[in-house]
């Protein structure tokens, strides 16, 4: 698993480094394991009366389009754990889906008698 955390507009602190390392593995699991590469970004809008945090998770699986999750939340360890519980559910079920593909039987060409 090739992970990469990106902050924008705030201080990535060893906390929260190890905060999102931890729940981005429990969240994917084995698939994790398979990941090409994992991003998160955690990005902080800071607007007028409300400051929210953010978190975007792409995980690139082989064979399979970008899966991508996004999560804001005004406490940033929240939006974290969704973001990360929605990409490990996406990237499971896509991953599944793909093993069916692969296994089921192919397709039987109708021939034609005449």
């Amino acid at each position: 698993m090739k992970l990469t955390i990106r902050p924008l507009n705030m201080r990535m602190t060893r906390a929260v480094a190890l905060f999102v390392e931890a729940r981005v593995r429990g969240a994917l699991g084995r698939v994790a394991a398979g990941a090409e590469a994992i991003r998160v970004t955690l990005q902080r809008n800071a607007q007028p009366g409300a400051e929210l945090k953010g978190c975007n998770i792409q995980v690139t699986l082989p064979g399979l389009p970008p899966i991508v999750a996004r999560a804001t939340d005004r406490d940033l360890y929240a939006a974290i754990s969704s973001a990360c519980l929605r990409a490990g559910a996406v990237a499971r079920r896509a991953e599944s889906r793909r093993r069916q593909r692969m296994t089921a039987e192919p397709p039987r060409l109708l021939s034609r008698a005449g």
